[in-house]
Formats: C-alpha cells, sequence, structure tokens
C-alpha cells in the first residue's frame, strides 16, 4: 500500500536503490581483445615548443628571438623579419633562451656600451654558450660590437661619432649612425666584407 501512494518518479528511485541489494548483479569481465584505450584521451597535453619534444627531428615552426638591450628601436626592428621574432630582454637568464631552442639569434641594439657586462646581459653568455655555436646569430649595433668582442677585437670609439648622415651603400639610401667601431687593421683580411659590418 505504502508504493501505491508513492508517485511514480519516487517509487523508480526505490527502485534503483533497493533492486541493486535484493538481487546480486554478477558482471562479465570484457575480453581484453575489446578494451581500445586512445592515448590522447588518457595522457597530459603534449608539449607544444621543442624544447620539450623527445627528438630533435619533430617538426616545429622556425624560432627567431630577439635580444632587446632596453632599446627604443628594438620593436621597429622586429617588423624588418619575414615572421616576427620573439622579444626577449637582456635579462632573460641563458637556460630559459637554451630550452626555446630558436633556430636563430639577433642581438639588439641598446644605449649601453659593449664593455658593461650589466648592459650587454645574456648576449655575452650567448656568444660564449658551446648551446649555440651552429646557430646564425645576428648583431645589431650594440649586438654586432658584442659580435666583435667575442672574436677578440678592438671596439673603440670613433675620434667623430656620425648620427644620421645620409649614405649609399649597394645603391640604397640610408642614414649613418656610427660611434663604435674596429680597427681596420684588425679586420680578417680573408673576408673584407665583414668590414662594413663590423663599422655599420
Amino acid at each position: 500500500m505504502l508504493y501505491a501512494q508513492l508517485p511514480l518518479m519516487t517509487l523508480f528511485h526505490l527502485l534503483i536503490i533497493i533492486v541493486p541489494f535484493t538481487f546480486p548483479l554478477t558482471i562479465p569481465p570484457l575480453p581484453s581483445s575489446r578494451i581500445t584505450l586512445i592515448p590522447a584521451l588518457f595522457s597530459e597535453p603534449g608539449p607544444t615548443n621543442p624544447s620539450s619534444m623527445d627528438t630533435p627531428s619533430t617538426p616545429y615552426t622556425p624560432l627567431t628571438i630577439l635580444i632587446d638591450h632596453s632599446d627604443s628601436y628594438t620593436s621597429s626592428l622586429s617588423t624588418l623579419f619575414t615572421s616576427k621574432p620573439l622579444i626577449l630582454p637582456h635579462t632573460t637568464p641563458l637556460s630559459s633562451i637554451r630550452s626555446l631552442h630558436p633556430t636563430a639569434l639577433v642581438l639588439g641594439p641598446g644605449p649601453g656600451s659593449v664593455h658593461n657586462s650589466t648592459d650587454a646581459g645574456v648576449s655575452s653568455l650567448i656568444l660564449s654558450s658551446p648551446s649555440f655555436a651552429g646557430t646564425p646569430i645576428l648583431g645589431v649595433c650594440l649586438g654586432h660590437q658584442l659580435l666583435a668582442r667575442s672574436l677578440n677585437l678592438t671596439v673603440s670609439p670613433l675620434p667623430l661619432a656620425v648620427h644620421g648622415v645620409p649614405v649609399t651603400v649597394d645603391g640604397q639610401g640610408w642614414q649613418r649612425y656610427n660611434s663604435w667601431h674596429v680597427p681596420e687593421q684588425e679586420l680578417p683580411s680573408a673576408e673584407p666584407e665583414v668590414k662594413a659590418g663590423m663599422r655599420a
């Protein structure tokens, strides 16, 4: 009589609770051949950058890192690349840059001195690290001076600094900004094209 007075949904709930305890159920195990696990649904998300990949042959997007030495021109410089580089401050730990496995490095400009380790920051460590021995490295302004220092060349102030003087290089007009240089007698004779670069 009690059940007859209960709403249908409540009676259904009671059956769910009572039936399993009244009638023991035996569920046979599925054969192992019928069980298929999908790893992607049962594991943590995979790595998204090359630093965590097991094999260096895994394809990924090439990464260019531009080191910013606190210079206002760095942002404008980044727009000249075919693919936008990742801009990191010169205070970034070397281990962090190494973990990103960059395919190219650009040591950017800066208002500091090539002879000041604080101004150079991580760029000096990059140039002396075996980890980047095979990585293409471009230097701009202060970054280029640091490249010269890494080759044991002398970087010294020009007798007369040049700022904003129009010049023509390879038929194209440029504005010349020079305040430091490498003495010409120190430049490698086997690579005369470096001469323009060291004085740029």
